[in-house]
């Protein structure tokens, strides 16, 4: 039986920056990239300072029904099935894109990592394949591997490290893309 996450190559460690390429440093907010092995488009790692407490950006991950006031383009979002025993639980994502762009859709499985002494959470996603059909006139996006590093610091607020590769699918120039990434990650 085939696995139900789609293939993905290894992230690095979030804390490393070496062979990322710093693009962007603006107001506590740094955007890196990399090129990615068997991939026109790069990946992303940003790093920024939250001054706020893990509990509450925790609380933000958690609330699927809110995805879409804070992240960009999202139209709706909704739990597929939730934590199990695994902390794994999977959600369902629905991105609208403007003109000439197609909408896009995705399947996630986000499993929940805690470090019992440093508090420092991962949230790892990954693609998860043959749950539900794809609809009409949206396209499923066809890889995603990325993971959110939230660490509580004791000078007060959590950094928070994103960093990923997916591929976007359908037909979207991945220089195009790639040169948006600093204005896409900021905002």
């Amino acid at each position: 039986m085939a696995s139900p996450l789609s293939e993905a190559e290894d992230l690095p460690p979030a804390g490393n920056h070496e062979g990322w390429d710093l693009q962007l440093d603006k107001n506590g907010v740094q955007i890196y990239t990399q090129d990615w092995p068997g991939s026109s488009f790069v990946a992303v790692k940003t790093v920024q300072i939250i001054q706020s407490s893990l509990s509450n950006i925790m609380g933000n991950f958690l609330d699927i029904s809110a995805f879409p006031e804070w992240v960009k383009d999202m139209e709706h979002a909704e739990l597929l099935e939730d934590f199990n025993e695994h902390k794994q639980r999977t959600i369902y994502m629905h991105m609208g894109l403007p003109w000439p762009l197609k909408d896009r859709d995705v399947i996630i499985q986000q499993t929940l990592a805690q470090d019992p002494v440093s508090y420092e959470v991962t949230l790892a996603e990954q693609k998860r394949v043959g749950l539900l059909a794809e609809k009409n006139g949206v396209i499923r996006i066809p890889s995603v591997n990325s993971e959110f590093v939230l660490t509580p610091l004791s000078e007060g607020g959590v950094r928070m490290i994103w960093q990923g590769h997916n591929e976007p699918g359908g037909f979207i120039p991945s220089f195009l893309v790639n040169w948006m990434i600093e204005n896409i990650f900021y905002d």
